[in-house]
């Protein structure tokens, strides 16, 4: 029984009494459900382990109906985060709610009140609900794409090491894992690590033992040894050049006949002296260094038969008996009259008609080449 007191204006008072019934549970206290989930992912933050879940009370609300004496359209049910929420009915919870507690494994008991909608006398209280949440695994998702690796698909016997990327101190152990590549599951391989030697969309889930499960993805792209395609050569000029095409998927630089000097990212060489050289070409990734020999052909301006062992011969450069083998030199004298005919193969002419020396001054060659070019020119001898 509760007593009410009326003040009036004029200081007058009137008591009344009202009877305010609350009844014991009609809910027997064996009434229990529990809702176990994992953590909701809110973001794809791979950090997001806040404990923050939403549970869907209408399979309760359904149970607690079926414990109810008809009709049922005069009962309410609420649902409360605590007692005294639920004594002072403040703070009710919807059907379907999220909740936030601090640590793992998170629970959280609800109070439930059944009252009746005419009178509003409680026919039921108590903490008839449990949630649960359990962790998501804590690892790196990888959703910002820095965790790119690379193979060389010239090299079947190198591997790069992939792995789930846990980022807190719990033993990989405690979860499972499942990989994919390019969308399809790779057969027995549900460990941590994963080593492969191909490229393309790696995908790890992993989980835990209460269903809750992550993934992260990793791209593996490939890189390769360079192919020469073609090599572009401009000679018997005043500036040669070596322009040299390659096809592959790597990323490449470029060098000529020095492997431990400085490589350049242009496939362009200029003012490339005559002779036999060799190119050198890297890919950045690692995965190896292609290398060929290249004939680059210039005409000597002069030659100085003296014996001292330098520059006593003159020859065709970029012409030997590996390149341009089959190609012939004529040398004239100013006259047009022939002095000889020089072999790619040969050390060259020494300045010499029938064993002996001619004088310095010009003289005049015709170079008639494998591949069909034909060049003409004069050079000196010094004496």
């Amino acid at each position: 029984m509760i007593w009410l007191r009326f003040e009036h204006a004029n200081n007058n008072f009137s008591v009344s009494e009202m009877n305010h019934n609350v009844s014991s549970t009609q809910i027997p206290a064996t009434f229990k459900k529990e809702f176990e989930t994992c953590d909701d992912e809110i973001s794809s933050v791979s950090t997001d382990i806040d404990g923050v879940a939403q549970f869907d009370f209408s399979s309760t609300t359904l149970a607690i109906e079926n414990l109810l004496l008809p009709p049922l359209n005069q009962y309410l049910i609420k649902y409360y985060r605590n007692e005294a929420d639920a004594l002072s009915e403040t703070n009710a919870i919807t059907n379907t709610t999220n909740y936030r507690n601090i640590g793992y494994p998170n629970e959280q008991i609800i109070w439930v009140r059944v009252e009746s909608i005419a009178d509003n006398s409680c026919f039921g209280l108590g903490p008839h609900v449990k949630l649960k949440v359990n962790p998501k695994p804590a690892i790196d998702t990888n959703d910002d794409g820095h965790d790119n690796q690379l193979v060389c698909s010239n090299l079947p016997s190198f591997f790069v090491e992939l792995n789930a990327d846990i980022i807190d101190s719990s033993p990989t152990t405690n979860y499972t894992y499942s990989w994919s590549k390019d969308g399809s599951v790779i057969s027995n391989e549900n460990n941590y690590i994963l080593n492969v030697n191909k490229e393309g969309d790696y995908l790890v889930k992993i989980s835990t033992a209460a269903g809750g499960y992550r993934t992260r993805s990793i791209n593996v792209t490939a890189s390769d040894i360079a192919k020469i395609n073609s090599i572009d050569i401009v000679d018997l000029s005043e500036i040669n050049s070596v322009t040299i095409n390659v096809f592959a998927q790597g990323e490449y630089e470029y060098i000529l006949d020095a492997p431990l000097g400085l490589y350049q990212v242009s496939n362009l060489f200029e003012n490339v002296a005559a002779g036999i050289h060799d190119i050198y070409i890297i890919d950045k990734n690692g995965c190896g260094i292609t290398t060929k020999q290249i004939a680059v052909i210039g005409v000597p301006k002069f030659f100085t038969p003296n014996g001292d062992g330098y520059n006593d011969y003159w020859n065709i450069k970029g012409v030997n008996n590996l390149f341009s083998s089959k190609s012939i030199i004529y040398i004239f004298d100013r006259y047009g009259k022939l002095l000889k005919q020089v072999s790619p193969s040969s050390l060259g002419w020494d300045g010499t008609l029938n064993g002996e020396p001619l004088p310095g001054d010009d003289y005049w060659f015709t170079l008639k080449l494998e591949d069909g070019r034909e060049a003409k020119g004069h050079f000196s001898l010094k004496r």
